[in-house]
């Protein structure tokens, strides 16, 4: 039994009562049979996973189910009692915290009596009762039929109003090498100074918030997350509710073809317990259009936005555009694509100055992506016409797979384990490991070497002549 199925099992057995799982037939569509609440809990547990009445039992949830299960859908993790409570209160209830016996009696009876969401053990100890020892989530197979978060939404028509994720972040990246050689950089205001303040090019390499940068899809989701981070807007620092990254996931979930108001936003988000202003969620919304991550109406007043879905966000992307130079490529940064870019950049020692990005071939790197230089789809472009690139990639091709003795090294060859670890641990990075008894080291270390191991009792054995290279 997998894990997900023993966890639908403990859901029905442990968290159900007999008319919560009839409630639960009832929900999805099952018929159910004759007998004893155990003959229930054996015909629904194999059934919970089915896709069975999950879009018809999702669709009869009100607004409270449907927060909850955005937020144990949202969450990266399953979640406990305590991170669900303050969403399962009643509009306008006075009551500020609910109590164990009222929190959990409403998560069953607005979202587990439907059998779409499951419930598994928490190991950490916790006190009470049986809810308090469980976390809640959505498995992957009822995922595809999540319905729209609780808003309300106009149609966005065909005039929507948009710009282009990737023109965005290479403009970034742009005034980021602009500025990478002065002491203290002006950034732009706004996100655009933001995102290109992140940028930065240390280690020869391309990096966003201190990281280096994978990929196009990589660097869009850290674009994403800057976004939406917490920051001081209207006077005010938001912390502790992850607001913005709310309005973003709530933008994400409209029904397909439809967009909303900062107003219903605003009403959303009390759904979640949070009170944003709508200025402030408006000026948030108008950077996410700026920066290609949310479409908006052209209407002059209530205007109305949407999250612009990840399949359009890289769409339009340019392939690699550079010149020569003596010693690799020049990017040319007006014309370049994004993702080419990052690919090149990801197997090449990258210079920044004011005058552009240079990218110097790496046979460290070409050799470590060895097996991914084929996906590249610049790069046959790129060897034909820079002579520094094809010598790299040609030696990389002729020499993957061999080991390369260099001058000035030598091979040890230690059956002992503990005395090959002992070498290795004294000599730290000096000492590199073939594999099996192997390990190499600098030429000007073996005499350390070998008063370590007559130390130890050994008596070591010389294969070559000590002047050889």
């Amino acid at each position: 039994m997998s894990d997900v199925d023993r966890f639908a099992e403990l859901t029905c057995r442990t968290f159900l009562t007999a008319t919560d799982l009839k409630e639960l037939c009832r929900h999805r569509g099952f018929s159910p049979p004759g007998g004893d609440r155990k003959k229930l809990v054996e015909f629904l547990a194999p059934r919970l996973l089915e896709k069975t009445g999950v879009r018809e039992a999702m669709a009869s949830l009100d607004a409270t189910g449907l927060v909850v299960l955005h937020t144990i859908a949202r969450s990266e993790s399953p979640v406990s009692l305590d991170d669900l409570r303050m969403r399962l209160r009643l509009e306008n209830e006075s009551r500020y915290w609910l109590e164990d016996r009222i929190a959990s009696r409403r998560l069953v009876e607005k979202l587990l009596n439907r059998g779409i969401v499951l419930v598994r053990e928490n190991h950490a100890p916790r006190k009470g009762g049986r809810f308090n020892r469980a976390l809640f989530f959505l498995p992957d197979v009822h995922r595809p039929y999540l319905p729209p978060f609780p808003v309300s939404t106009v149609p966005l028509g065909s005039q929507a109003q948009s710009t282009a994720a990737i023109p965005f972040v290479l403009e970034a990246l742009r005034t980021a090498v602009r500025q990478s050689g002065g002491a203290r950089p002006q950034w732009p205001r706004g996100l655009p100074g933001r995102i290109a303040s992140r940028f930065s090019f240390k280690d020869e390499a391309i990096r966003f918030a201190g990281a280096p940068v994978a990929g196009v899809s990589t660097l869009l989701d850290r674009v994403l997350a800057e976004w939406t981070a917490l920051r001081t807007q209207g006077g005010r620092h938001r912390t502790g509710k992850d607001v913005f990254g709310w309005v973003a996931y709530i933008l994400h979930h409209l029904p397909e073809g439809h967009a909303c108001s900062a107003a219903a936003l605003h009403q959303g988000l009390k759904l979640l317990d949070i009170d944003l202003p709508e200025p402030e969620i408006e000026t948030f919304l108008d950077e996410g259009v700026q920066a290609g991550l949310v479409t908006r109406t052209r209407a002059a007043t209530d205007r109305c936005y949407a999250g612009v879905p990840a399949r359009e966000i890289t769409a339009g992307d340019r392939p690699l555009a550079f010149t020569k130079d003596a010693v690799g490529i020049r990017i040319d940064l007006e014309r370049t694509g994004l993702a080419a870019l990052l690919d090149l950049a990801g197997v090449s020692r990258v210079v920044a100055a004011p005058s552009g990005l240079l990218l110097v071939p790496s046979i460290q790197l070409l050799g470590h992506h060895h097996s991914h230089l084929a996906t590249l789809v610049d790069l046959p472009a790129v060897r034909e016409r820079s002579a520094p690139w094809d010598r790299a990639v040609k030696h990389v091709l002729e020499h993957h797979g061999k080991t390369v003795l260099h001058k000035g090294l030598v091979v040890l060859r230690i059956e002992d384990l503990g005395l090959r670890t002992q070498v290795g641990h004294r000599l730290g990075s000096s000492a590199r490991s073939l594999g099996g008894p192997y390990l190499v080291l600098p030429r000007a270390l073996l005499a350390r070497v070998e008063e370590l191991v007559r130390k130890e009792g050994f008596s070591p054995r010389r294969v070559t002549d000590e002047s050889a290279d």
